[in-house]
């Protein structure tokens, strides 16, 4: 049985790789949707509640309204130093490749299935025109690719899989 969720968020970013407009700052209204893989043992297989509260939850103190920013470009420094002299922070979501939509694909199909699901395809949604659609093949295809794309699991993330300890959200009974 298959489970749709969806979810929106909006950050900015630049793409400093491909030049032209995108290497601007800029952002976005992503839309999210996910499909789960869920077991039902009763009435019903997972309460709509268990994704809302942790996706929703990574999606909101990770993603939304912050900035996608790649490790590796040269805002990033200018960004953590502006952080040092001024004490101020800013909420950046650090990516270790550029911030295309098909690496924050990878990223939050990761990060979703670190919360216990089994997260079968994640759409992403940056323009109204423009979607990518990244399935579990896609995953392990692109994580046995790209060594610079196993990121290390952030403290928020720690916080937000120790949750997920007991195993997969998969099946409530009654």
């Amino acid at each position: 049985m298959i489970i749709s969720k969806q979810f929106k968020f909006y950050a900015a970013h630049r793409n400093e790789e491909i030049g032209g407009k995108c290497a601007n700052l800029h952002g976005h209204r992503y839309g999210i949707t996910c499909k789960f893989e869920v077991r039902r043992v009763s009435s019903i297989s997972t309460l709509f509640s268990e994704f809302d509260d942790r996706v929703g939850r990574l999606i909101a103190e990770q993603y939304d309204h912050g900035m996608l920013i790649h490790r590796g470009d040269t805002l990033f420094t200018t960004l953590s130093r502006h952080e040092r002299e001024f004490g101020e922070t800013l909420k950046m979501k650090v990516l270790e490749g550029p911030t295309s939509v098909e690496n924050l694909a990878y990223t939050l199909f990761s990060e979703i299935s670190a919360l216990g699901f089994r997260l079968l395809n994640l759409e992403v949604k940056e323009t109204d025109t423009s979607t990518v659609e990244y399935s579990l093949e896609d995953w392990k295809r692109d994580r046995s690719r790209f060594g610079w794309r196993r990121e290390p699991v952030s403290r928020s993330m720690e916080n937000l899989s120790a949750e997920s300890a007991a195993g997969p959200v998969m099946a409530v009974t009654d």
